[in-house]
């Protein structure tokens, strides 16, 4: 990793009518999966986020695989709970997908609902930006 280089990073973000599409790169390995440490941190930040509905072979909440993960599916969690605090509408269901890059092992596509656009942007930044705090003062 070059000096300054962030552990994540928006690649390409794409607004769609229904969601936001964004191409994370991850600059190095030790940065790609989460693990009890890491998690820890975003727990104390972000209390809910196990509880978020997901999708995975484990269980059917996000707590099931959180502590064994890729850090963009973790950084699409974080934006989706962002996103709900943030809603006008209480009731509101926010989703998000997240898959490696068949040609890239530390390239991932994330996408996510939202209910405003800027809203959205802007969890999507703080959440980035988080994240990739936590993974510098972690693990350099």
């Amino acid at each position: 990793m070059c000096s300054g280089e962030l552990p994540l990073r928006a690649l390409r973000v794409r607004v769609r009518p229904d969601r936001v599409e964004v191409e994370i790169v991850v600059a190095a390995e030790r940065y790609a999966q989460t693990d009890s440490k890491l998690i820890a941190e975003c727990l104390g930040h972000v209390p809910t986020l196990g509880q978020h509905a997901c999708r995975n072979s484990v269980g059917p909440v996000f707590a099931a695989v959180m502590r064994s993960t890729s850090t963009p599916h973790l950084l699409e969690h974080l934006v989706i709970d962002a996103q709900t605090r943030a809603a006008k509408d209480p009731n509101r269901v926010f989703t998000g997908t997240t898959q490696w890059s068949a040609g890239d092992g530390l390239i991932a596509h994330v996408a996510f609902s939202y209910e405003d656009d800027l809203v959205a942007l802007d969890a999507l930044n703080r959440s980035l930006s988080f994240l990739n705090g936590v993974l510098i003062d972690q693990r350099g």
